[in-house]
C-alpha cells in the first residue's frame, strides 16, 4: 500500500468519502452472504459445529457431532450460533459472521488510513481495493473463522497506529489502546495465539527500530503496550480456565499447547508446509492488485532507507515481520 499524503480536508469530506465506502461495503460483502451454498468441508465443519451449540446450548466448548472440537476457541462458533438464533438454521445466517466481519473490516481500514494521513479520496480507494482483493473477496462469502480473525488483526493495528500518534491526546492514547488490547482479544479467541502474535511481531519490531533510531529507550511504551496484550488474554485465560474446569486438562493442553504453540513450534504435522510456502502463494494473495503491493513496497523502502520516514517504516514493519514470522 503506497502511504499518500494529502491534505485530511473537511470533515464534511471525510464524511462523505466515509458514507460512499459504506455503500460500496454493503454492497460488495454483505450480498456475498445470499451466494452460494455451503460447501463441503472446513464450511460444512464450522456450520455443524455451531449447529451443535444452536442445538445444544453448549457455548463454552465448541462440539463437531457430540466431541469436543478444540482446533480453534470458540468466539466464531459462538457468533454464527447467534445468527441461527436470529435468522434461523441456513446457509445465508452460516455465513453471515463473515460478511459482517468483512464489512466492519472496511470501515475500520477507512478510519486506519485517514490516522495514516490518507486524504478521504485515497482512504475510500484503498478501502475498495482491500474490499475488492481475491482473499478479503472470497473469504468474506464463507462461513470460516478468518474473515473474522482479520477483522480483529485490522482493529488492532489501528488502534495501535491510534496509540502511537495520539498528537498528546489523552483520550486518543486510551482510545487506541482499548482497540489494541480488543482486537487482540478478539484475534486470540477466535484463532488462537496467531491473532496476538501477527499484530505484536510488526508493532514490537516498529518501536524498538524507532528507539534505536532516535537513541532512546522509551520504557513506558513498552510496558503500557505490553500491559495492552496482557489485557488481551483476560478473555481467553477465562476461557481455558472454564475449559479446564469442565473437561481437565487434556482438554487445556489440546488447546494451549498442541493447537497453540505447535502451529508456530512444527509440531502439528498437518500445518508444516515448506519455508517457501508463502513466496510461492504470493501472486495469489495479493490479485489484482501484485503489482500496486510491489510498487508501494519499494517505495516504503525507498522512503525508510533514504529518508528514515517513521510511517514508512511503520508499515514495512507492519507488513513484512509478520510475513517472515509466519514463514
Amino acid at each position: 500500500m503506497v502511504q499518500v499524503i494529502h491534505p485530511l480536508g473537511s470533515q464534511e469530506k471525510i464524511w462523505k468519502y466515509f458514507f460512499l465506502t459504506c455503500i460500496l461495503a454493503i454492497l460488495w460483502t454483505l450480498t456475498g452472504a445470499f451466494t452460494g451454498e455451503l460447501y463441503s468441508g472446513d464450511e460444512t465443519r464450522v456450520a455443524g459445529i455451531a449447529a451443535s451449540m444452536y442445538y445444544g446450548g453448549e457455548w463454552i466448548i465448541p462440539k463437531l457431532n457430540g466431541t469436543p472440537f478444540l482446533e480453534y476457541p470458540p468466539l466464531y462458533y459462538q457468533l454464527t450460533s447467534l445468527s441461527y438464533h436470529l435468522f434461523g438454521l441456513n446457509d445465508i445466517a452460516a455465513k453471515l459472521p463473515s460478511a459482517l466481519a468483512a464489512f466492519g473490516g472496511i470501515l475500520l481500514f477507512f478510519l486506519w488510513a485517514q490516522k495514516l494521513q490518507f486524504s478521504p479520496f485515497y482512504a475510500m480507494i484503498s478501502s475498495f481495493m482491500l474490499m475488492s482483493s481475491a482473499p478479503y473477496f472470497s473469504n468474506g462469502r464463507i462461513c470460516r473463522v478468518d474473515m473474522l480473525l482479520c477483522f480483529f488483526i485490522i482493529m488492532a493495528l489501528y488502534g495501535a497506529t491510534c496509540f502511537l500518534h495520539s498528537g498528546g491526546s489523552h483520550k486518543e492514547h486510551l482510545f487506541g489502546w482499548v482497540l489494541l488490547a480488543a482486537g487482540v482479544a478478539g484475534g486470540i479467541m477466535t484463532k488462537g495465539l496467531v491473532g496476538a502474535a501477527i499484530p505484536a511481531s510488526g508493532l514490537g519490531i516498529f518501536i524498538i527500530l524507532e528507539d534505536i533510531l532516535d537513541r532512546k529507550f522509551r520504557i513506558m511504551r513498552y510496558i503500557i503496550i505490553g500491559l495492552a496484550f496482557l489485557a488481551a488474554l483476560i478473555p481467553p485465560a477465562v476461557w481455558l480456565w472454564i475449559l479446564y474446569l469442565k473437561n481437565g486438562y487434556e482438554a487445556f493442553h489440546e488447546v494451549a499447547v498442541v493447537n497453540g504453540i505447535g502451529r508456530f513450534s512444527g509440531a502439528q504435522g498437518d500445518h508444516v508446509e515448506p519455508v517457501y510456502w508463502y513466496l510461492v502463494r504470493t501472486p495469489e494473495f495479493f490479485q489484482p492488485y501484485l503489482i500496486f503491493v510491489l510498487g508501494g513496497l519499494y517505495y516504503m523502502i525507498r522512503k525508510a532507507w533514504k529518508k528514515q520516514d517513521r510511517k514508512a517504516i511503520y508499515l514495512l514493519c507492519l507488513f513484512l515481520v509478520p510475513y517472515l514470522m509466519l514463514t
